[in-house]
């Protein structure tokens, strides 16, 4: 059983142990993966098995499975970042030449990360660490031959080789890169202050960061990321591609909280939800009442009566509470909010058009956002409220105890945000401060998206190259992963900030890799900050984080 709180120092098993760096040298001894191997890899990486399907790797052979169907035979996987590995060292020189090699031999990849992965054992405190493995994505289905990648593989080897570096392998795996957007006066109400019953519902409408966003024409939708002041406007950042970025600074065009599709889904959660509380309210009641009767005329004491029903009228006090405070929401929705004017936040200030630079995918707009719709502005900060509303919230908790700062560990303020610091510099990314549980350099970053809410993921200490689908154009980000079969973002996310719990903020996501026509999201990326801020600077030079000390 995979458990964040593994030591990652572990002994790599013998299943998993790379081979001799010989088994780089005669591509005659390469074979096809075999079909459950192909399928079940990666089995772990996303939920629901929306895994990517393996095209081809070097390695030692994976043992056969005795029943392919049985998913007892099936060990998940998780992506674990690569820090203080001799490929550290020399990526700034060897990835450009592996980049140029896969597109010299028209190879359709779409992304290129250095990972390691963790696989499950077979028994508690089994899991092994895998080598270190140059993880290519390839555009699919069926658009490369395990042959072809088997040949083009000799030529990674040899650049590895050339600088001494023998111990790492090559995977190639079914994978599709895109953007994360999604399908396409009343005031933002503040951020919770500690939890209440209704948090997760009214969260979209309220003034912390991962307020979900779309461009007026209802074509694209995304997450504002940051707020930022310049003089006395307030500005938001997000992904150009959310806002449908021009070249053209005259376009100011209206951008609207939630859109057409967000709202009419957050009109239906609220009402879904009364209606559940609702019914939930009725058959507590009900048992109230059956228990004050079997009681009535038993030797219990008042105070064995009174404990007796306590649980099930506190279930219906809750319920009702719910059940009041959604009923005021649906009313404002209905009366504030129902109209596309009416949720107009602000226009476009500047965007800058997708462009897969040499240095950083470039893909950011600021919006001009209408302060008289902010109302209490809460600043830079990130609602962990939601951290309560997944299934296992203590295992929110438990993740983020897997790392440290020097001798500290996260804390949960007493209003459940996080208030973002500053920004990560790049030396920061790449060589963390933060160490694991066995005093291993590790990232975890959070983000709170108007997609798929507040996440955790994993990141790395070596930058990916990504490859427009489009253009077929070559830029660079920095990867974040799934941490276990968690999903750290999906359509929607674009846009939002990703950062680490001390509220350093490493960057924006702009998108991400999916397997085969699966929708859910194995691997994110993301336009470091410290590279674009320079950027905005140019074309605000007064700005400033809000709330935030100078940069």
């Amino acid at each position: 059983m995979l458990s964040p709180e593994h030591n990652l120092t572990a002994d790599i098993s013998q299943e998993s142990a790379p081979e001799p760096s010989s088994r780089n040298k005669n591509p005659a001894l390469r074979r096809p993966p075999a079909r459950f191997e192909a399928d079940f890899y990666y089995f772990g990486l996303a939920p629901q098995s929306q895994h990517p399907r393996l095209i081809y790797r070097t390695g030692k052979p994976m043992k056969p499975s005795p029943d392919p169907d049985n998913i007892y035979y099936r060990r998940r996987k998780q992506v674990c970042g690569v820090f203080g590995h001799a490929l550290n060292t020399v990526w700034d020189s060897v990835g450009p030449q592996i980049r140029d090699v896969l597109t010299s031999q028209s190879i359709p990849w779409t992304t290129i990360d250095g990972v390691r992965f963790l696989t499950e054992g077979q028994y508690i405190g089994y899991d092994t660490l895998g080598p270190v493995v140059i993880w290519i994505g390839i555009r699919p289905p069926g658009s490369l031959e395990w042959a072809e990648a088997a040949l083009v593989t000799e030529k990674i080897l040899r650049i590895l080789e050339d600088v001494n570096v023998d111990d790492v392998d090559v995977e190639f795996r079914e994978s599709s890169y895109r953007a994360l957007s999604g399908p396409g006066v009343a005031t933002l109400l503040p951020p919770e202050s500690g939890i209440t019953s209704a948090f997760h519902v009214r969260e979209p409408l309220t003034t912390a960061l991962g307020v979900p966003i779309a461009a007026s024409d209802g074509e694209r939708a995304g997450t504002l990321g940051l707020y930022i002041a310049d003089g006395d406007q307030l500005l938001g950042l997000t992904s150009g591609h959310v806002v449908g970025a021009s070249t053209d600074d005259s376009d100011t065009a209206a951008i609207e909280i939630l859109g057409a599709d967000g709202f009419g889904r957050l009109l239906s959660t609220t009402q879904k939800t009364i209606q559940t509380n609702s019914d939930q309210a009725a058959s507590y009641r009900y048992q109230v009442g059956r228990l004050q009767r079997e009681l009535a005329d038993s030797d219990a004491t008042a105070a064995e009566k009174e404990r007796r029903v306590r649980s099930d009228r506190y279930q219906v006090e809750s319920a009702e509470e719910v059940i009041a405070e959604l009923g005021e929401l649906l009313t404002a929705l209905k009366q504030d909010w129902s109209e596309p004017s009416q949720r107009i936040i602000g226009s476009i200030a500047h965007a800058a058009p997708l462009a897969f630079r040499d240095d950083y995918i470039e893909d950011w707009a600021i919006l001009k956002l209408d302060k008289a719709k902010f109302g209490e502005l809460c600043g830079n900060k990130m609602s962990l409220a939601n951290a309560y509303a997944v299934s296992d919230p203590g295992a929110f908790r438990r993740k983020l105890d897997t790392v440290q700062y020097r001798t500290t560990r996260f804390r949960w303020s007493s209003c459940d945000v996080l208030h973002l610091t500053g920004i990560l510099s790049e030396d920061l990314i790449r060589f963390p401060d933060m160490r694991d549980t066995s005093n291993n350099p590790a990232n975890i970053f959070l983000k709170n998206g108007g997609g798929t809410g507040l996440t955790l993921g994993r990141s790395t200490g070596i930058e990916s190259y990504v490859r427009d689908p489009v253009s077929g154009r070559i830029s660079r980000a920095w990867p974040v992963f799934n941490y276990e079969t968690d999903v750290f973002a999906g359509p929607g996310d674009s846009g939002a900030v990703v950062a680490d719990y001390l509220g350093r903020i490493c960057g924006i996501i702009q998108g991400g890799c999916v397997a085969r026509d699966k929708e859910t999201v194995h691997t994110t990326y993301v336009t470091p900050m410290c590279w674009l801020w320079s950027k905005i600077k140019e074309h605000f030079p007064n700005a400033r984080l809000y709330d935030i000390e100078p940069v």
